[in-house]
């Protein structure tokens, strides 16, 4: 009798209520949905990007043979009479130039996919080196990068593994824009066109990639967040010339926030071209996020 008067005497008591409150906390945060990126699988995605890329590829050349037959059927009619061409011929004629437009997006697809499958094979080389390293080294990059509270890095893992990815992204854009800038020609007109390209690497894949690890910073810091990038604003790419317009107006916003999300910036409209080349990763993260 001693015994449950006593047990029902520590239930009534605070000690017991603080217990009892931490106990409910940890089974909300364990139910709590963790972020896509930290319960996908990149297998399965490095595979699916793969298979897709193929699939349009083999589709972009299926219609380059048919564009070669087409030509090669009107080459034929050539010094024919326009009255005894066949109407099935006409219709090869007009039909020629859309599957010339198909090409060219089938093509462009195909190459998208197989670039998100070299991400995600990153993605799984930086996990499995991650895996094999202890906790303590993993709070050292994290310090490293400005993420400070992280209760346990080995549950973050794949959101890690894919930061690091982006910035291997960001590392080998940043090569090829290295290698055309060395390119040495006396000719202007090449100059200028390698100028452009080194540009438009700069512009779609280098800044794209360090907002990319803005975004997979924050969710590093918040686990549970199911905001992205593209919940706060969206990217404007430009041509060079537009570019470089925009530039000498200081009017060269990259990243642009919605309106509501500007308001809530104090009329802030987003990040610059400028802004997100010069700034840290973090100090990125923060102005979309925070």
């Amino acid at each position: 009798m001693g015994i449950i008067k006593n047990i029902f005497v520590f239930y009534k008591t605070p000690k017991f209520y603080i217990i009892s409150s931490n106990i409910f906390q940890n089974l909300t945060m364990q139910t709590k949905a963790l972020n896509p990126i930290l319960t996908q699988d990149p297998n399965k995605l490095y595979r699916s990007n793969i298979v897709k890329a193929k699939i349009f590829k083999i589709a972009s050349i299926i219609n380059f043979l048919a564009i070669c037959l087409f030509s090669a059927y009107l080459i034929s009619l050539i010094g024919v009479n326009t009255a005894s061409i066949p109407a099935a011929y006409i219709s090869i004629g007009i039909a020629v130039p859309f599957f010339s437009v198909f090409y060219s997006k089938l093509n462009t697809l195909s190459k998208t996919f197989f670039e998100k499958a070299l991400f995600y094979k990153n993605v799984i080389t930086e996990y499995n080196n991650l895996k094999t390293q202890s906790s303590l080294q993993l709070r050292r990059y994290l310090f490293s990068i400005g993420c400070y509270r992280i209760a346990d890095p080995k549950k973050i893992l794949p959101a890690i593994a894919t930061y690091k990815a982006s910035l291997t992204q960001k590392e080998e854009a940043l090569k090829d824009i290295k290698e055309i800038k060395e390119r040495k020609t006396i000719n202007e007109n090449l100059r200028h066109i390698n100028h452009k390209l080194a540009f438009q690497i700069f512009e779609k894949d280098v800044l794209k990639s360090k907002l990319k690890a803005a975004e997979i910073h924050h969710i590093i810091n918040h686990p549970e967040t199911t905001k992205t990038l593209f919940d706060f604003g969206k990217i404007h790419l430009k041509s060079f010339s537009k570019r470089m317009i925009s530039l000498f107006d200081n009017n060269d916003t990259y990243f642009v926030f919605y309106d509501k999300i500007a308001k809530d910036r104090n009329g802030r409209k987003g990040l610059s071209f400028t802004e997100i080349d010069n700034l840290s990763i973090r100090n990125i993260s923060k102005l979309i996020f925070d």
